[in-house]
């Protein structure tokens, strides 16, 4: 069965301005068109189709003065993934989130947290801003909803043993993978690094 996935077209996400890169302001903008003018679409047919955007939650998990970094193994689906280094816990928004919530970004946010991590402990969360890599050919058919998840403690795991692995580090630490990492997790450390000055 294909798997249809939440996208907006190009034109009509970036009615407010386009932008590539982080981007803090307006953000509500944004999501007000996602939610306004969505479709629902087969995955297959947008992975190549710049035309549309696939909206991804990009959850980046905070302990403390640590991030949660990870290391996707070539065990995982998505080939152009593999040995990559990333920040962002996350993935597309499908029509069973829509099916079960009006709120079907938090929905689907959630479920992938949930499905990649396991964590038991209180956390909260909030949305940092957007993100927009035209310059990469993944970025350029997605679009980035980039939530902070913060908790003060608690053990945090990823599920998924075979695909990745994960620790807590500093971002001095997370500094020196930054060769290593995937697009999006260069463009957010850069921004957690100058919002750490």
């Amino acid at each position: 069965m294909e798997e249809l996935v939440l996208t907006v077209s190009r034109d009509t996400l970036f009615t407010p301005g386009y932008f590539n890169g982080f981007k803090k302001e307006k953000k509500e903008d944004y999501l007000n068109i996602i939610y306004k003018d969505y479709r629902f679409k087969a995955r297959e047919e947008v992975e190549n189709d710049p035309g549309f955007k696939q909206i991804i939650p990009y959850q980046i998990f905070q302990q403390q003065d640590r991030f949660f970094l990870m290391k996707r193994f070539k065990t995982q689906k998505e080939v152009r993934l593999h040995h990559k280094y990333s920040l962002g816990i996350g993935g597309h928004i499908n029509l069973d989130d829509k099916k079960s919530s009006d709120n079907f970004i938090l929905k689907g946010m959630k479920r992938e947290f949930e499905e990649e991590i396991n964590f038991k402990a209180d956390y909260n969360y909030q949305l940092l801003g957007l993100i927009n890599d035209d310059q990469d050919p993944i970025g350029a058919v997605h679009f980035g909803l980039v939530y902070l998840i913060c908790a003060n403690s608690g053990e945090v795991r990823v599920k998924e043993k075979d695909k990745m692995r994960g620790e807590l580090l500093t971002l001095e630490e997370i500094k020196t993978y930054e060769n290593k990492m995937e697009g999006w997790s260069k463009i957010i450390l850069s921004e957690l690094l100058l919002s750490s000055k």
